[in-house]
């Protein structure tokens, strides 16, 4: 790890930002505050499944895998700055022929790495090579433990096998002393309705650090379960009274082809603001047409990127409180208190091991019985 970028250095620095931020929506402009703290990368847009609440199925988007000369680039200017970064946006990341050197090259420039994951892909020595590597945080997208409903949710994907595949990585990351932060995530839509507390209940009993459900993403209307979300309510909502999504002022995503937007869920790169090819992130981070996007977002007049596509003007996160600028004081809180827990294992001067041999060994049963099944 770079010594000038320990993990409590990396955390003072997140905190920091948080601050900095806290103070700068209080009187928001179009002008970049503190470069964020957190990245998203794109080591690919191919995936091997089609889940139901996806874009995979819509997007027209070229598929492709990030160069390394590229990825290299980012990191070397990042990692000096204490940034986290997050492997994910459209694809899985695990089908990028080099995912792994990505997480160590990424760990050995000081950067806090998250990897999200189907899991289907994550067999027993990628496990072991992520664990050693120092993989901070991993997120397991898995969206049901009934294997009929996990099915219908994730398309091509097969429960067992890809259930033994989290639980062999549960089980390593125990045997090493859990050095990797576990999330178990599960999208909140109408297939899983009935369905949260049962999963809850599963991975509870088991070495995982949190859960998170996470609210159905309407993708701007291009997801074949968009329709379970009806935004019709806001249309006669008076344009000052509309919120001031956050994320212009906090992301940067970085997609595998090297084309900068300010959100994630931009899946067709609609709304560039940049290219790493011929820019430095911080060069784009701020430049004039990330500033534009700004603005746009200060005055709510989407039309003026958007250019006939629908991006902001359809997205639910825009009415999600959480997203709101002006109520960043209330987001702020529970912000810090998240990230510290994503930090806890490298920050704690001494592991707390209470309760982890009953999930050592509800693990070893879950396992057992998945073995049974066969």
């Amino acid at each position: 790890m770079n010594a000038q970028t320990t993990p409590r250095e990396n955390f003072q620095k997140l905190i920091n930002r948080f601050v900095d931020q806290l103070a700068f929506a209080r009187n928001p402009s179009e002008e970049a505050p503190a470069f964020p703290q957190h990245i998203h990368i794109e080591p690919t847009n191919a995936c091997n499944l089609r889940c139901i609440h996806c874009v995979q199925d819509t997007m027209s988007r070229k598929r492709g895998f990030m160069d390394m000369e590229i990825f290299r680039r980012i990191i070397d200017e990042i990692g000096p700055l204490g940034c986290a970064i997050t492997l994910d946006v459209q694809g899985e990341p695990l089908l990028h022929p080099r995912a792994l050197d990505m997480v160590s090259y990424a760990k050995a420039a000081g950067c806090h790495v998250s990897l999200l994951t189907n899991a289907t892909l994550l067999d027993a020595a990628k496990s072991a090579r992520l664990i050693e590597l120092g993989l901070d945080r991993v997120v397991f997208s898995f969206d049901a433990v009934d294997p009929e409903l996990y099915e219908r949710i994730r398309l091509r994907s097969k429960f067992k096998p890809t259930l033994a595949n989290i639980l062999e990585f549960l089980r390593q990351n125990v045997e090493a002393g859990s050095p990797t932060f576990v999330c178990a995530s599960i999208i909140h839509q109408e297939a899983t309705r009935g369905h949260l507390e049962d999963y809850k209940r599963y991975f509870t009993e088991l070495p995982v650090n949190t859960i998170f459900v996470s609210e159905l993403l309407n993708m701007s209307g291009h997801s074949r379960v968009s329709g379970e979300i009806d935004l019709s309510g806001k249309s006669g909502v008076e344009k000052d009274a509309r919120p001031i999504c956050r994320v212009p002022w906090e992301n940067i995503t970085v997609n595998w082809d090297g084309r900068v937007c300010s959100c994630p869920l931009d899946f067709e790169v609609s709304c560039p603001v940049g290219d790493v090819h011929s820019q430095s992130l911080n060069e784009i981070w701020t430049s004039g047409a990330f500033r534009d996007f700004r603005r746009a977002h200060l005055d709510r007049d989407y039309a003026r990127f958007e250019k006939g596509q629908t991006l902001c003007s359809a997205c639910n996160c825009l009415w999600d409180p959480e997203y709101d600028l002006r109520a960043y004081d209330g987001f702020v809180k529970k912000a810090i208190v998240r990230q510290a827990s994503h930090y806890a294992t490298a920050l704690a001067e001494k592991k707390d091991d209470s309760g982890m041999e009953a999930k050592r060994a509800a693990l070893m049963a879950r396992i057992e019985e998945l073995k049974a099944a066969d």
